[in-house]
């Protein structure tokens, strides 16, 4: 949904207007310091429970793993800072790899 209003030329002025404001916002999160109080909604996620051993019928051991699903318009933020920073993270954590 948000691809076609984002991209999508049906959408007219509203969609540069949404694309400018969007990029105006990722802007201003990797350069200043922004109140976390202020973004708690964009920052929050829904848990799903994924049971790490379905097979296995002891309590003892058996696990939940929580994922975490991000709101989507964190998720665009997110993958087009590091398009723009790829070779900056890969030079600066080096063969880590973050989860």
């Amino acid at each position: 949904m948000w691809r076609r209003i984002l991209c999508s030329k049906s959408f007219n002025k509203a969609s540069h207007t949404a694309c400018e404001s969007l990029s105006l916002m990722c802007r201003r999160l990797c350069t200043e310091f922004v109140d976390p109080t202020s973004i708690s909604s964009l920052m929050s996620c829904r848990l799903i429970p994924l049971d790490k051993n379905p097979e296995i019928e002891q309590l003892s051991q058996k696990g939940v793993r929580p994922i975490g699903i991000g709101e989507v318009l964190r998720r665009i933020m997110g993958k087009a800072v590091t398009t723009f920073l790829k070779t900056d993270i890969i030079n600066s954590v080096g063969p880590l790899q973050l989860s």
